[in-house]
């Protein structure tokens, strides 16, 4: 594979270092220089970035690539009663319109079967060009709880790090885990006493603990549990907010499926129940998600399938935050809630070259996301032309009512 030089564009390398008017240079899927003045090594492809802005790719730290939503974005579908192949292709197709539109991995946070393993594995081999996974495997819940048909039902302490060890083996690259049900159902599935050793035998193993927590209940137990992330938090609130902060919990919000529930005007259908509990929670989560960002929660950004990650940014940009918070929640932060920020995160030599050319500056406008010129994976170059983005969009559109206007 040829190196690759990007020029002619102002780098955003997503550190401390002030935006400057150079290059990129990536040599074997990885970033070799990042610097003014860079001058093409033999052989290598250069590709003119026209004065734009050059930042990290973006990262969905809350995808279920399975799944699909139905019934105007009410549920889901995992597509159960299919063949897995025919899934594992939806999934990759999928994927491969989230690369083009400049979202170069996901964190899939749980799938039926292992299936985000497999498909995580066919990106490592090349056997296709889509957006990496980074994979949950099963979710672990209880019986009769939250996704229990296509997680995995834990009933006791034992059998709670039996599954945890089994999915390690399995090699999943974290653990995800079920606090609670929706965000219409009071209290949380697990105690603190229940979940706190399954959080420390997944710490010992190497893995970090993500916890699906809707309520404030569940979110207590999760984060005094210890778990890493707390997934959507619909009911956050002030006090939630300074626990994540005292523990130093990771917070992936999923705010526009929040923002769609309130929004009986976006065309999303869902139970009269979820729309009156959403207007409820949304003026609480909005003012404690800025007082969590006061007290340096750190925030990434996820979807759970409403939308993409440029809708994720759209909407938190309505409430204010800024054009910086969402390129550092949408880079960097993703990275370190996933652990990775030796390969990722930030444009810095030895990282991978996954990175994309904006027409406008991402630090300064939020919406610069939606005009990528160039989308750059593991070094090269992302074809643009054969319409695979757009098909997905309009698919997106076709099943999701609110979607577009997102």
């Amino acid at each position: 594979m040829n190196p690759l030089l990007v020029q002619n564009v102002t780098v955003v390398d997503g550190t401390r270092r002030a935006p400057f008017a150079g290059g990129i240079l990536a040599a074997d899927g990885r970033i070799a220089e990042v610097d003014p003045g860079l001058t093409p090594p033999p052989g290598c492809e250069v590709l003119d970035g026209g004065g734009g802005f050059v930042a990290a790719g973006l990262v969905d730290a809350h995808a279920h690539i399975q799944s699909t939503r139905v019934d105007g974005g009410a549920s889901a579908t995992w597509h159960a009663e299919e063949p897995p192949g025919l899934v594992a292709l939806r999934a990759a197709w999928k994927l491969m319109g989230l690369l083009r539109l400049g979202v170069t991995a996901v964190r899939n946070c749980g799938s039926y079967q292992h299936l985000d393993l497999a498909v995580r594995e066919a990106e490592r081999l090349e056997l296709l060009d889509f957006s990496r996974v980074f994979a949950a495997g099963s979710v672990l819940t209880v019986p009769g709880g939250h996704l229990h048909k296509t997680g995995r039902p834990v009933t006791d302490t034992a059998d709670f790090k039996k599954a945890i060890h089994e999915e390690v083996e399995a090699g999943v690259d974290f653990i995800k885990v079920a606090v609670s049900e929706g965000m219409t159902r009071p209290g949380a599935a697990f105690t603190v006493e229940e979940l706190r050793p399954a959080v420390d035998e997944a710490h010992s193993l190497g893995k970090k603990v993500a916890a699906h927590a809707e309520t404030v209940e569940s979110m207590e137990v999760a984060i005094k549990a210890g778990v890493d992330s707390i997934e959507h938090g619909s009911w956050l609130n002030r006090d939630i907010a300074g626990m994540m902060a005292d523990a130093g919990t990771f917070f992936v919000p999923t705010f526009n499926r929040l923002r769609v529930r309130y929004d009986v005007n976006g065309g999303w259908r869902f139970p009269e129940a979820t729309r009156t509990n959403a207007a409820k929670a949304y003026p609480i989560f909005v003012d404690a998600l800025h007082v969590a960002l006061d007290r340096g929660v750190p925030i990434a950004l996820g979807t759970d399938g409403y939308g993409t990650v440029l809708d994720e940014v759209t909407a938190l940009a309505s409430v204010g935050l800024t054009a910086e918070q969402l390129l550092t929640a949408g880079t960097l932060r993703a990275s370190q809630v996933l652990d990775v920020t030796d390969d990722f995160g930030t444009l810095e030599p030895g990282k991978a070259a996954d990175f994309v050319v904006l027409a406008d500056n991402p630090l300064q406008n939020a919406e610069a996301w939606r005009s990528p010129r160039h989308v750059v994976k593991r070094g090269r170059r992302v074809p643009t032309e054969d319409g695979v983005a757009p098909r997905v969009a309009n698919y997106l559109w076709s099943v999701l009512p609110g979607w577009q206007a997102a």
